[in-house]
């Protein structure tokens, strides 16, 4: 039987996470960035226009309502606000796969560091956008056990290199699932009822 120990660990002797590598998102996906800002912040604004508009034939065409003034200058600051932050949180965002995990970091105020180990990964998909397809570009989306949306999305890769992503993580999760399948022991294969196929297969991951 093992010896049970639990051993106080130093803190201050862990490496540290801004050791690791990181890559930055793909140039090309600031284009969809700013092509996705532009139209939000154009939806934003054409409906404070339509508010306006409205208050403003409805109620006083000569006087227009103060509320319906106010919403439209809030709509372009919303807008702008939307835009800019879009911009910035582009550079903000990179990650990085390690031998065992992979993490992903994003945020300009509140700042996101994610971390997914490969033995919790039970389904990697790849997604292409509109616009992201026009720049031969993908995201991966990774969803973990007990979850019914994705975990964890890496937008602004190159399709190939996405495609590559995917099958390296498609065998590392085949690897840890078979390394932690159980095996059977000898007497428990000798007590199976004879000329009966038994057979295994991996769930889905």
């Amino acid at each position: 039987m093992k010896e049970f120990s639990n051993h106080h660990i130093d803190t201050s002797q862990l490496p540290s996470i801004d050791e690791v590598s990181f890559l930055a998102l793909d140039p090309k996906y600031k284009k969809v960035v700013v092509i996705n800002a532009t139209l939000v912040s154009l939806i934003i604004i054409g409906a404070g226009l339509i508010f306006y508009w409205w208050d403003f034939k409805i109620e006083k065409e000569d006087n227009p309502q103060m509320i319906a003034a106010v919403t439209l200058v809030a709509a372009v600051v919303i807008a702008l606000f939307v835009w800019v932050i879009s911009i910035l949180g582009f550079s903000k965002k990179s990650y990085a796969f390690r031998e065992h995990d992979v993490i992903y970091r994003s945020g300009i105020i509140l700042k996101r560091e994610i971390v997914i180990p490969y033995n919790r990964v039970q389904h990697v998909a790849l997604h292409e956008g509109m616009i992201s397809r026009m720049y031969q570009l993908a995201a991966l989306e990774f969803y973990t056990a007990g979850g019914a949306s994705g975990d964890l999305k890496i937008p602004g890769i190159p399709k190939e290199q996405a495609e590559r992503i995917k099958q390296f993580i498609v065998d590392k999760v085949h690897q840890v699932h078979f390394d932690n399948k159980p095996e059977i022991s000898d007497r428990a294969e000798e007590n199976q009822p004879e000329n009966k196929d038994i057979s295994t297969t991996d769930g889905e991951f």
